[in-house]
């Protein structure tokens, strides 16, 4: 290519790059506010899918535990050994409400921010 096609080229392809972003926002305008509703939904159905998993996983372990008493004696060898040692091991309650508030704290951070009124 001689210097003045390689500088015509250069210069179309400058003037491209900066129409660039009001092309792509003319492309999308108005279709953010739609997609917005929806993904909050998502994320405030998957904040209660969560819950209702981590519910469902606690009531099969429960009847797991009782329907298997080798399984009930293992845990509570392991709670005896742990109190041996000094160690203060959390409840299933506290297990579940962590792993609930874990997941929802994850998923408020794909929140919008609420608007200041």
């Amino acid at each position: 290519m001689s210097t003045t096609t390689t500088t015509a080229v250069s210069t179309i392809e400058q003037t491209t790059l900066a129409a660039l972003p009001s092309l792509i926002g003319m492309a999308f305008a108005g279709k953010g506010a739609g997609l917005n509703v929806t993904i909050q939904s998502g994320i405030a159905t998957a904040d209660s899918d969560v819950a209702a998993a981590v519910d469902h996983l606690v009531a099969e372990f429960s009847t797991a535990e009782s329907s298997n008493p080798l399984l009930a004696e293992s845990i509570a060898a392991a709670q005896q050994v742990a109190a041996a040692l000094g160690l203060q091991l959390p409840t299933e309650a506290e297990i579940t409400e962590g792993v609930k508030k874990s997941a929802c704290d994850l998923l408020n951070g794909f929140k919008a921010p609420a608007a200041n009124t």
